[in-house]
């Protein structure tokens, strides 16, 4: 092959995309460059989606785990209540309380902070009920509570 025909065969292979990555007096070494195909692309960029919300996810639910988990401390001799329990107990309270003297029966309110202090409800739930109690109360109630939580307490046996 005479030089002028390699060089117009170099050149239209050039025309095609190619380019001349080496070249000697009688030979090329041709190249062209690919950046893949379009379902190479979406299958990529589906695994970059895919890994990036994967550790995303990973990382929230890890930092979830460590530091916003619910805590509750018991101590020694407190009893421990679930929300199966607690509602079992909730209603038998009820069910007792419905035969009883209306003025012997505890406040809503005391209930509640009960309630709290047990740590049968979070601080987020003592607000709002503690509100709602608040707002639904009458000003005749709100006096025989404060004359209540006044007089000195007796223990019953």
């Amino acid at each position: 092959m005479t030089s002028d025909a390699f060089d117009k065969q170099i050149a239209r292979k050039r025309a095609d995309g190619w380019r001349i990555k080496e070249r000697g007096e009688n030979w090329a070494l041709l190249h062209k460059p690919d950046f893949g195909t379009k379902d190479g692309h979406v299958l990529l960029a589906a695994v970059t989606v895919w890994w990036t919300f994967g550790l995303a996810n990973l990382a929230y639910a890890l930092l979830e785990y460590w530091y916003d988990t619910p805590t509750k401390m018991i101590e020694a001799g407190e009893a421990f209540h679930d929300e199966a329990s607690t509602s079992v107990a909730t209603a038998e309270v009820r069910q007792s309380n419905d035969d009883a003297d209306p003025s012997d029966a505890p406040d809503p309110l005391t209930i509640l902070r009960e309630r709290y202090a047990r740590g049968e409800i979070d601080e987020a739930e003592f607000e709002r009920r503690v509100e709602r109690l608040l707002e639904t109360e009458s000003i005749e109630a709100a006096r025989r509570r404060g004359e209540r939580e006044r007089e000195p307490t007796v223990e019953r046996s």
